[in-house]
């Protein structure tokens, strides 16, 4: 009787162990399970991409002798368009398209760089004049339009991009006779385009007038690397 009754009490603690052992156990198992499942969710939640606006379908306007600029998101990107279309950032960011009319009377002549591996037209009832910039010959083409000058700049430059670390410049690429560039704009005043070559930069610039726009264009159209 006496090992019974302690057989008992072994047995009731027995069975009272593990009454509490599953008190703990369970819960922590159920604890265990979610925690996993939690992390299996996190896990598979998608992860935040970065924003980027896609090119939006703009139709370029019909041929004018103006500049015309159509509105876009701030962070829109412009991809290689016929006509020629560029970005300017001014308050709101603008995809313009320079004039497929000539807003000013024009004449064209070839100029050829041997040495340097290019050619290409320049307006001939323009005034042509030479200066130093920075110790770098510029050429600077110029027309009295009546009210403002329009000028275009052409100049090789030996080293860096110049425009390629300054953030204040939009960048575009720009391809010409089989030789890719950069296109930068700043404010809603200036555009350059930047050919690398053996020789140097190709650097053409010009302020965003009418005149100014029609004559860039031109002259990188006609642009060919020898």
């Amino acid at each position: 009787m006496k090992q019974h009754g302690i057989f008992s009490s072994w047995t009731q603690l027995g069975f009272f162990t593990s009454f509490l052992f599953l008190l703990v156990a369970i819960p922590y198992t159920i604890y265990i399970k979610a925690t996993t499942q939690q992390k299996v969710v996190i896990v598979n939640l998608p992860q935040p991409t970065r924003i980027v606006h896609a090119a939006l379908p703009i139709t370029p306007p019909p041929a004018s002798t103006t500049t015309d600029c159509i509105a876009v998101p701030p962070r829109y990107t412009y991809p290689a368009a016929t006509p020629a279309a560029y970005l300017f950032q001014d308050i709101t960011r603008q995809v313009c398209f320079p004039p497929a009319l000539p807003p000013f009377p024009f004449t064209w002549q070839a100029y050829t760089d041997f040495q340097s591996g290019f050619t290409l037209d320049t307006p001939k009832n323009w005034i042509k004049s030479t200066t130093l910039v920075d110790g770098i010959q510029e050429q600077i083409f110029a027309a009295d339009t009546g009210s403002t000058s329009a000028t275009v700049s052409l100049r090789l430059q030996e080293g860096q991009d110049p425009y390629a670390t300054d953030t204040s410049y939009l960048q575009m690429p720009i391809h010409r006779d089989n030789h890719t560039g950069v296109v930068y704009t700043k404010n809603a005043s200036f555009i350059a385009a930047i050919f690398p070559l053996t020789a140097g930069n190709f650097i053409l610039a010009a302020s965003r007038m009418d005149t100014s726009l029609y004559a860039f264009e031109h002259m990188l159209d006609s642009l060919k690397f020898l």
